[in-house]
């Protein structure tokens, strides 16, 4: 079965296009969701594998704080979304690594596939446009 996979991020029209490209690919979508509140609610009752977490939520660096507790919480493993790649690296700890915006939504469903082979201890042969892996 394709992992579940909790999108946070407060760009409507970005969360919709992720959650329709994966929704195409067979994915297992929770969410979208712009809150930190409502993503942990989603946590509590659907314990995500996977999330697609904006580190900007509302304007502050939220979604670090939120990747910190889904990880420690539910062990879901996290990728960061952000135009600053570098604060994605300092959380490093974290994440499984980072999807820099600019990206192509239609691009993310070969991320999260790499990931899902990542998180199995397969090879992954060649790491995707867009994905930088930390570990």
């Amino acid at each position: 079965a394709q992992p579940s996979v909790l999108i946070v991020e407060d760009e409507v029209l970005i969360s919709f296009g992720l959650a329709l490209a994966l929704n195409v690919a067979g994915y297992c979508v929770l969410g979208p969701t712009g809150s930190v509140r409502r993503a942990l609610d989603i946590a509590a009752a659907e314990h995500p594998e996977m999330a697609l977490v904006d580190i900007n939520l509302a304007g502050n660096d939220e979604g670090i704080g939120l990747a910190r507790n889904l990880r420690e919480r539910h062990g879901t493993t996290i990728l960061f979304l952000t135009a600053q790649p570098e604060r994605a690296r300092q959380a490093r700890d974290v994440a499984l690594g980072v999807v820099t915006k600019p990206y192509d939504v239609a691009a993310i469903p070969g991320v999260i596939e790499a990931v899902a082979r990542h998180r199995r201890g397969e090879p992954l042969g060649s790491v995707p446009r867009f994905l930088e892996l930390f570990h």
